[in-house]
């Protein structure tokens, strides 16, 4: 009997101490897992996510951005930005037949919540075919500068990136062509950008 009474007590000792572990752990859990729906940008710091500009495509136009982020400093707050943009074939009745390719990067820092800056800079190749000034061909070396901040919203691990504000400039460009009205320039002037983005964390 004191053998039974001992195997009894060591059991319940046993199972008290498995369930509080468990509640432990979901406690845990739920401390831990973002919410589905979140204004905080919760998900932000937590793996790999991929995203692309659904704007630029239709406004201004030819224009294709993808990126993938991954998570970066900045108390936990920041993401490093790799990806290309470039712009499809198109005809621009100042210049010629434009497209372009460059290699994308940047920095995104989280200030409160879901509201956040992104510094970015594309360097590739623009190229423009018959132009209508000169009706010769062009390949150009550049290097752009953009600056946008907005607002993250998340659903589960699918989030949209709002930036209604922004500045972008070519501060470089190796072999300039004539365009209508203005010359050649080796830079462009800031003008103001917006962007909107749809992406997935991983």
């Amino acid at each position: 009997m004191k053998f039974l009474r001992v195997w009894v007590f060591t059991l319940a000792c046993w199972s008290m101490g498995s369930t509080a572990l468990a509640q432990s752990a979901t406690q845990d859990t739920d401390a831990t897992d973002p919410p589905l729906f979140s204004l905080s940008a919760d998900r932000a710091a937590h793996g790999v996510g991929v995203e692309t500009s659904v704007l630029w495509p239709f406004f201004p136009g030819y224009l294709l951005q993808a990126r993938a982020t991954l998570p970066l400093a900045f108390a936990g707050r920041g993401q490093l930005l790799l990806g290309a943009q470039g712009h499809i074939p198109h005809a621009r009745s100042a210049e010629g037949r434009f497209s372009s390719l460059a290699a994308h990067i940047g920095f995104r820092a989280y200030l409160w919540k879901g509201l956040h800056v992104d510094v970015m800079s594309n360097l590739g190749i623009g190229r423009l075919e018959g132009s209508v000034v000169d009706g010769k061909d062009y390949s150009s070396f550049d290097l752009e500068l953009l600056a946008n901040i907005g607002w993250r919203f998340e659903v589960g691990p699918v989030y949209a990136l709002v930036q209604p504000l922004g500045l972008g400039a070519v501060v470089y460009r190796s072999h300039p062509w004539a365009i209508v009205g203005e010359g050649r320039k080796t830079t462009e002037p800031p003008i103001f950008i917006g962007n909107v983005l749809l992406g997935a964390q991983f």
